[in-house]
């Protein structure tokens, strides 16, 4: 029972701690946000590709696996490359980020930097050779080790490159809208819902294969199995997440507006660790992200405690979807604000809606 207790407070504090650092990420320069025909199609496409994955696993000697498991590992490399890079950028003394300077290899990354056609371009990579190298060389063998490794020692690099994965797909799934993310939300819970307590599909595709697209736990209670790990879905972290991310727009847009207990939040970052400056203008993390991120907290822990009672896997989002939405929907009418909170929309430059 011990062990099972660590098990959940280890998937209920990375869950959390992801989202919460991921949501604080800026979006990339230029993305266009999820539009309102990519958040219908979402189920479709993933109930398409799931199945495809099912009928291969069931009919054929095929292991898709060992294609997915490596393609997500290339992607990972790139993520894994990019948290890392840019926690050295914080962490590392100036004198070992200068260590390359006057180098050939600081002069390749001048003409690449020098090369970006505007400045917004240029900000998106400030990090100099000795962050984005070091990164690079730890990202390879970190994802190296993950595919050589048997699964039942390499677990740990699986979920250091899910969050990885987690934090950079955050600011990717840029949702535009109130709308759009509510619907993007209820049709994958819909998904969850059917192909989890309708079929087997979900549970033989997650259980079948072994790639960084979950979050592993050793489990003594999972061996009689054949599978000594409890899993909890990167989709289950990242899915709920892009919506809480949302909310922090909504603090700055509704809130900042109409409160002023919750001024904008205006800091001068230093890029890559002293290499240039910028002025960055963000909302604070005010009542709409607060309950939006414990609205998932709840609800990852409703998850756990229905899963521990029934014994079967269950469909996150099913659980997680109406916690989130249903505490910002309370907040909203607690403030008077349900209204703006139902008509809002992003107000950042190159959000699409369509």
């Amino acid at each position: 029972h011990g062990n099972r207790v660590v098990c959940l407070l280890y998937f209920w504090g990375t869950a959390l701690l992801a989202i919460a650092s991921g949501s604080q990420r800026p979006r990339a320069d230029g993305t266009p946000g999820l539009s309102a025909r990519s958040a219908v199609l979402a189920p479709m496409v993933s109930s398409i590709f799931l199945f495809g994955l099912y009928l291969i696993l069931k009919n054929t000697e095929l292991d898709p696996g060992l294609l997915y498991r490596g393609v997500v590992s290339c992607f990972g490399v790139f993520t894994l490359q990019e948290i890392l890079a840019e926690a050295m950028g914080t962490v590392l003394p100036p004198a070992a980020k200068t260590a390359l300077d006057n180098t050939p290899i600081a002069a390749l990354f001048q003409e690449a930097s020098e090369s970006s056609e505007s400045s917004e371009a240029l900000l998106t990579n400030v990090l100099g050779p000795v962050e984005e190298l070091t990164a690079l060389a730890l990202a390879v063998g970190a994802a190296g080790a993950y595919l050589w490794l048997p699964a039942s020692q390499s677990f740990a690099l699986s979920n250091v490159i899910a969050v990885s994965i987690a934090l950079a797909t955050l600011p990717l799934l840029d949702l535009s809208s109130f709308a759009i993310g509510a619907a993007f939300l209820l049709g994958l819970l819909c998904y969850d819902v059917f192909w989890v307590f309708g079929t087997d599909v979900m549970m033989t595709v997650a259980t079948s294969i072994d790639a960084p697209v979950k979050f592993e736990f050793p489990s003594a209670a999972s061996e009689v199995t054949g599978r000594p790990f409890s899993i909890l879905g990167l989709g289950d972290v990242v899915i709920p997440g892009t919506f809480v991310a949302l909310m922090r727009d909504v603090d700055g847009d509704i809130v900042e507006k109409l409160s002023p207990e919750f001024p904008p939040t205006t800091a001068t970052a230093t890029e890559s660790g002293g290499r240039g400056e910028a002025e960055v203008t963000e909302a604070a993390n005010g009542p709409y992200f607060q309950s939006a991120l414990t609205g998932y907290g709840v609800g990852l822990a409703v998850t756990f405690a229905v899963n521990e009672v029934s014994q079967s896997g269950q469909p996150a989002l099913f659980y997680l979807v109406p916690a989130v939405l249903g505490s910002v929907a309370v907040t909203a009418l607690r403030r008077g604000e349900l209204r703006q909170l139902f008509a809002y929309k992003a107000t950042r430059p190159d959000v699409g809606s369509d």
